[in-house]
């Protein structure tokens, strides 16, 4: 087989997109000890990628000899797969690069002598020459997948790529806190990320997530380091209150080496498994080291998954760590009976709204024509329109108290009870309200105006910059949504007015959940839509252990039975459960009966 075909051939493996070429060359710049890292894209990455380091450079020898298959390789012999400390060791990555592309490489190894440029197209030889360079390397990788127009033909949009481009930054600069790095795209700085040289690591790491975030997300981590004569396993995890909607912010490393492990990131999850939403995922940065012999790094051409020689063990000790950290920091949460207050730590705001025009919990308490919503409440019951269990098809209307209202009562801060002349009907008030700011939200985002009103104080939220490009592209969405919001300057957003059902505390988490549940290019706008209104009625509707009015009751049950689903919450969750006078009647019987 030719050398070129059995390059590209690799490359399909190894260079699977843009992102893929950052890793591979900001890796090697890491192995030869580079102090600074400076990575330059264009058109994310399809028409310019360009990583430049102070590491410890090249001969010409070793310049022309470094394009050929594994001729960088860091194995000599099969005990050497044993004890990889090196982040590239196959020697497949430059020359599988070098293979899709045009590239050029300058390098100097700094001792006196001129440096090297060799320019390689498509994996052949067109150029090497001496070149004026100071210690270092840089490669240019231009028009990556020219001469494979299939594979360029499956990029995704430059978004989605730029996108992959930045998540592979931030893990190498997380798990490198000592190395300087910087990231500019179409001539826009982006990252720029001093070196931290603290002989402590967790200090250096500290400051490179502050760099990268903002202070306040540092005083949110929960540190840690522990150790075994098998692992040890150092870091930090985040507070409950700080997780996302997707998995972006996981970081997990291996002897240095960023990893995927699904298992071990259920291991993490399943620590915050008291503390978390359904569907929410905890970020953290956690480095595990051990001896080389107990993992299999030689898994997968991307080095993106490893194999343990105690998976099990592993998973459990990650998890029981985890949960001390958690348990240290925070009480278990407790169920609280009625006369209970929530604390700080439940996820509950019930400081109130700080602005005017807003009624708690963003629930409408009028004008309403009840004596029509009433009707609608019941027809489907009255006309037997449904499947639903238990429910009666003779008349069932609101029971009244002496002076006509209807007896709603709350149980277990919880649930809503419905008094009917039938039985009773137990409503659960967080999916009831989720199911009515879903259905409202998705009106809206289908052209129906939306009610919002205007902060006394404009917001101003600070994004990082890929949340900052995804909010950015779905302004037109969050305009219908209610939110009066523009571009202030940098990676923040001014917001001037929200919808009804939002208070100002949930603003930040409202748009860092729409950065994080757009999708790909592949998915409908229907589906985006549903995603993101269900993303608003999580956050913005009634939780459990909150206390409701009468009036708050009432509201909400009429809301709920205008809507078109009203049985079922966004996710599919039962939210209305009947239970007749005549089963009541039936269980006393049952116990009633001797034995």
């Amino acid at each position: 087989m030719p050398e070129v075909l059995a390059n590209k051939i690799a490359a399909g493996e190894v260079v699977q997109r843009p992102s893929s070429v950052v890793k591979e060359l900001v890796e090697n710049s890491l192995d030869s000890g580079a102090t600074r890292i400076d990575v330059v894209v264009k058109s994310a990455g399809s028409e310019l990628i360009q990583v430049t380091d102070n590491g410890c450079g090249m001969g010409s020898d070793d310049a022309i000899a470094c394009f050929e298959r594994h001729a960088t390789s860091k194995i000599t012999e099969i005990t050497d797969l044993e004890r990889i400390r090196t982040l590239g060791f196959r020697g497949e990555a430059l020359a599988s690069i070098a293979a899709v592309s045009r590239t050029v490489l300058k390098t100097g190894s700094g001792d006196g002598e001129p440096g090297t440029l060799v320019q390689i197209d498509g994996g052949s030889l067109i150029k090497t020459e001496p070149t004026a360079i100071e210690q270092g390397t840089s490669i240019s990788v231009k028009s990556l997948f020219f001469n494979v127009p299939a594979r360029r033909n499956f990029l995704k949009t430059d978004a989605t790529e730029y996108r992959h481009i930045v998540d592979t930054f931030l893990m190498l600069a997380v798990s490198n806190p000592a190395v300087g790095f910087s990231l500019s795209h179409n001539g826009a700085s982006i990252f720029k990320l001093d070196a931290y040289t603290d002989d402590d690591f967790d200090n250096a790491l500290k400051q490179r997530l502050a760099n990268i975030y903002d202070t306040s997300y540092t005083n949110d981590l929960i540190w840690i380091d522990e150790s075994t004569g098998y692992l040890s396993v150092s870091g930090c995890i985040a507070v409950p209150e700080r997780h996302k909607r997707s998995r972006g912010d996981q970081y997990l490393f291996v002897n240095g080496r960023s990893i995927r492990s699904r298992y071990l990131e259920h291991a993490i999850r399943g620590a915050y498994e008291d503390y978390l939403p359904e569907g929410a995922y905890p970020m953290f940065a956690l480095f595990l080291r051990m001896d080389p012999a107990h993992v299999d790094v030689n898994v997968h051409p991307t080095k993106a998954e490893v194999k343990f020689d105690d998976e099990r063990g592993v998973y459990a000790m990650i998890r029981a760590i985890a949960g001390r950290a958690l348990a240290s920091a925070f009480s278990i949460p407790e169920f609280r009976s009625e006369d209970s207050t929530l604390n700080s730590s439940s996820g509950v705001d019930l400081s109130g709204p700080r602005f005017t025009g807003h009624k708690p919990f963003g629930i409408r308490t009028g004008p309403f024509d009840r004596s029509a919503l009433s009707e609608h409440l019941y027809r489907e019951i009255q006309t037997g329109d449904t499947d639903e269990p238990g429910l009666l098809a003779n008349a069932a209307t609101l029971s009244r108290d002496e002076a006509g209202r209807d007896l709603v009562h709350q149980l277990a801060l919880r649930y809503i009870v419905v008094h009917m002349r039938s039985g009773l009907m137990l409503v659960d008030q967080n999916r009831a309200h989720e199911r009515v700011i879903f259905e409202r939200a998705l009106s809206n985002l289908n052209g129906t105006v939306a009610m919002s009103q205007q902060l006394l104080f404009p917001v101003t939220i600070d994004l990082d910059p890929r949340e900052f490009e995804r909010v950015s592209s779905i302004f037109s969405e969050l305009k219908l949504l209610g939110f009066d919001i523009q571009k202030f300057g940098g990676t923040s957003v001014m917001v001037r007015g929200v919808p009804v059902e939002v208070r100002e505390g949930e603003i930040e988490g409202i748009l860092h959940d729409a950065a994080h549940d757009r999708p790909g290019v592949s998915s409908s706008a229907t589906t985006y839509r549903e995603q993101l209104a269900r993303s608003l009625a999580r956050r913005t509707s009634v939780k459990t252990g909150v206390r409701m009015t009468d009036s708050e009751m009432r509201s909400l049950i009429d809301q709920l039975f205008v809507c078109e689903s009203p049985y079922v919450s966004p996710d599919g969750k039962p939210v209305v459960v009947w239970v007749s006078t005549d089963e009541i009647d039936r269980r006393f019987e049952q116990m009633a009966r001797p034995s």
